[in-house]
């Protein structure tokens, strides 16, 4: 139901932006928002799913892929090594959503199509395939 390209599932440090993870992070405010409709959890499950299948590592870490300059002082402004603040900020956002758990580890991220109808290729998360996972194939 819900996609959108690379951009918006990968976080750009520090989170300023419209992307996946200011969504989880206001939605996760608002329960009040998904917890009655079956398509709203649904649309915030894969959202939920994309975040962390695009930031976040099969150890649970997150090393930042994108930043803005001038945040190179901080963990967050580097995409060496992972970041302790990244990934404390991440999981901070799903634990507000965490009756969703089952939800989002059902979402396939590949097969999520585009919110634009459009017809490409989706682009697998880097990080699986650095990891080595594989989609899900049912």
């Amino acid at each position: 139901m819900f996609g959108h390209g690379r951009q918006f599932k990968v976080v750009k440090w520090p989170p300023t932006w419209y992307e996946a993870y200011e969504i989880v992070d206001v939605l996760g405010r608002l329960p009040e928002t998904w917890r009655g409709s079956a398509a709203d959890r649904r649309s915030l499950a894969e959202i939920a799913a994309c975040l962390l299948a695009y930031n976040v590592a099969e150890d649970g870490t997150v090393t930042p892929q994108s930043v803005f300059q001038g945040w190179e002082w901080l963990s967050i402004g580097q995409k060496k090594q992972p970041s302790p603040l990244a990934t404390a900020m991440v999981w901070a956002r799903l634990v507000a959503i965490e009756e969703l758990a089952a939800e989002i580890s059902a979402v396939d991220v590949l097969a999520l199509s585009s919110s634009k109808g459009g017809t490409g290729r989706v682009l697998p998360p880097r990080i699986v395939q650095a990891s080595g996972l594989r989609p899900r194939q049912d």
